[in-house]
């Protein structure tokens, strides 16, 4: 019994340890996304007022703005916030079931103690695999939808500039 409250401190330790690294992970990387968003932004408005013609900018600084944005769009995509949060809620309920289960008093009653902490360790890694699969499913289909829709709205403003100029045909 009391070889198993060590483990059981031991490993509520671990998983402490590995709460707090996440945390801190978590809140390094939801300061870089707003970083890299502020940068796209920038560049946005700059590219932006170059097409409507409030500021002059050449051609090479337009392109250097555009692979910028680019740039900095696809680290905001590469950054999977969610999958910290995931495994911070992995790691919780983990703890939880640590601190949630009683010491066993006998010899069968440890192994199936035993047991019920393994499969809930496994319950929460396969919860957090899914819900991580999940929102990476919705951010693919997110990106391609809008990059269907910028499509749609370049060929509108692509039309409406010919149509300006005269040329009638498209």
């Amino acid at each position: 019994m009391e070889k198993t409250s060590i483990y059981i401190k031991e490993r509520l330790a671990e998983i402490e340890s590995a709460i707090s690294k996440a945390k801190g992970s978590f809140k390094e990387n939801l300061k870089n996304v707003w970083i890299y968003g502020a940068i796209m932004l920038i560049c946005a408005i700059l590219i932006t007022f170059n097409y409507t013609n409030i500021l002059n900018v050449p051609t090479w600084i337009i392109v250097i703005l555009w692979i910028i944005g680019i740039f900095f769009g696809l680290a905001i995509l590469g950054t999977d916030l969610n999958k910290i949060k995931a495994e911070i809620e992995r790691n919780e309920s983990i703890k939880n079931v640590f601190l949630g289960l009683p010491e066993p008093s006998t010899d069968t009653n440890r192994y199936f103690d035993k047991l019920v902490k393994i499969n809930v360790e496994n319950l929460a890694a396969y919860y957090t695999l899914v819900k991580v699969h999940t929102s990476q499913s919705f951010r693919v289909s997110l990106m391609v939808g809008i990059i269907g829709f910028l499509l749609l709205c370049k060929q509108q403003l692509t039309m409406h500039r010919k149509w300006q100029i005269g040329v009638h045909r498209f």
